[in-house]
């Protein structure tokens, strides 16, 4: 059997050990790491056959006929040579706002959860949130806050335009109600005080009134 690991999310953001995780195949997307949108980087443990989806050249071993993307290919050198050599502090950085993101969130709109491991889980993959709020349509919301100047999502760019709720929130254990709700925040990697400042007062406006708890204390 062959383990396909979609790994787009990680590089730069966690130590990427594909023995360790018995991957026979990984795929990176370099925009992740700042590198061009467009180009992506797929591992092939050795012995690994692949059969190509296009015919022509012999270009990427077979695989991929036409001229290789060279200004491509350096970029996504350079973004993953500056990807690993960052990616400690960059984890450590995006955890810390992360953090500090859903400690305002609790403090602020109630009820509000949290979906996966514990926001100070060692596990967790730094800046990135998942979290739903009972009775509040996720895709309508995402609409909202796009409106309010704040972007995110409702699931991943791959289910786009599904009206579906996550299959991964539900294969995870999740009921209908908690996938249709969840909404999904990426901080960016200059993320701040101030970008977490305004991302929750979006939230908040957005959200309304009544999931506000009283005990605030950024005044908004």
């Amino acid at each position: 059997p062959l383990l396909h690991v979609d790994a787009v999310q990680a590089l730069g953001r966690i130590p990427v050990r594909l023995e360790e995780w018995g991957a026979s195949l990984a795929s990176f997307s370099l925009h992740k790491l700042g590198g061009p949108v467009g180009v992506g980087l797929l591992y092939r443990r050795r012995g690994v056959e692949l059969r190509p989806l296009c015919f022509g050249g012999e270009q990427e071993h077979g695989l991929r006929p036409g001229t290789e993307n060279v200004a491509g290919a350096v970029a996504a050198a350079c973004a993953v040579e500056l990807g690993v050599r960052e990616q400690a502090e960059l984890a450590g950085r995006l955890t810390r706002a992360t953090g500090e993101l859903w400690g305002e969130l609790v403090k602020q709109l109630d009820p509000i959860q949290l979906v996966g491991l514990p926001i100070d889980h060692p596990r967790r993959l730094p800046g990135t949130l998942n979290l739903h709020a009972a009775g509040v349509d996720g895709k309508v919301l995402v609409m909202r806050l796009d409106l309010a100047g704040l972007a995110c999502s409702a699931g991943s760019a791959c289910a786009s335009g599904s009206l579906e709720p996550s299959h991964v929130l539900l294969a995870l254990g999740h009921d209908e109600s908690v996938a249709r709700a969840a909404l999904r925040l990426s901080l960016p990697r200059d993320c701040g005080a101030e970008t977490v400042r305004k991302a929750v007062e979006i939230l908040w406006t957005t959200l309304g009134a009544p999931r506000v708890k009283r005990d605030s204390s950024m005044g908004l």
